[in-house]
C-alpha cells in the first residue's frame, strides 16, 4: 500500500502516518 492520505488510516498501513 501506498501513501493514501485519502483513505481511513489503519495503523501502519497508511503509509505510518497516523494521526
Amino acid at each position: 500500500m501506498h501513501h493514501k492520505k485519502t483513505s481511513i488510516p489503519r495503523g501502519h498501513e497508511s503509509g505510518g502516518h497516523v494521526l
